[in-house]
């Protein structure tokens, strides 16, 4: 187990799935008026900007970032996408920035909006964000018994084995990250197939409370989901021997 200053390997936020686990600052107003610069990037937004965002994590890790900004929570209504909310607020406040998911904002043809692919070295995304829709840890299983287990399936896991171990024992918002490379066998692997070999797998976990942030990895060889869960809770354990 180490500390992790930035989370290598999972800084590119690609994960096992070919899903964008990273964050996105996105551009609320006028469309025509957006040009991507160097001023358009978390980095280089002018001092005391208001950011729009949705969760109490994303709030917490930009307001170490960027602990001159305004950092504002809104909640989306009843049948609102995350994008909408943002645009609907964004509009009604006058707020021309906000971060959310960078999947989330491909998925709502918001890439023109997209200034920055934030990363995850500074803003990690929560535990399974960049699972695939009806993703299931039961089903995983089921593939497991199946032979088609896949490494999309332990990065997740291992996702999960950390928010699982953590519940209710911690009070601040968490991120986590997991990947998983297979050898030969390249985005697929079995784990009772003859030669299949091990899975390499990293699991990177962050809590932040908007001042203080802790960071642990942990990262093996594992051949099974039960072995890649067990990878996400030592980075969970380690993260509450630090004080999580």
């Amino acid at each position: 187990m180490e500390n992790l200053a930035s989370p290598d390997p999972t800084a590119s936020g690609q994960t096992s799935s070919g899903l964008d686990a990273r964050e996105a600052l996105v551009w609320l107003g006028a469309e025509a008026e957006f040009t991507r610069s160097a001023a358009t990037s978390i980095d280089g937004l002018a001092t005391g900007v208001r950011i729009l965002t949705t969760t109490r994590l994303r709030q917490a890790q930009l307001m170490i970032a960027r602990p001159d900004a305004r950092v504002v929570l809104c909640a989306p209504e009843a049948g609102e996408s995350e994008c909408e909310a943002l645009m609907r607020v964004g509009a009604e406040q006058g707020t021309q920035w906000a971060v959310m998911g960078l999947q989330a904002a491909l998925d709502a043809g918001a890439e023109s909006r997209v200034a920055e692919a934030i990363d995850v070295g500074v803003l990690m995304p929560a535990p399974l964000q960049a699972a695939p829709e009806g993703w299931s840890l039961d089903a995983a299983r089921q593939r497991e018994k199946d032979s088609q287990l896949t490494t999309q399936d332990v990065a997740l896991a291992c996702e999960a084995a950390v928010a699982n171990y953590l519940d209710g024992h911690i009070h601040a918002p968490l991120a986590c990250l997991a990947t998983a490379t297979a050898g030969t066998n390249g985005a697929r692997m079995s784990a009772t197939a003859a030669g299949a070999g091990p899975v390499r797998a990293a699991v990177n976990a962050v809590v932040t409370n908007g001042s203080r942030t802790l960071r642990q990895r942990a990262a093996g060889r594992v051949e099974t989901l039960a072995q890649a869960e067990q990878l996400g809770e030592r980075a969970a354990q380690a993260l509450l021997d630090a004080g999580a």
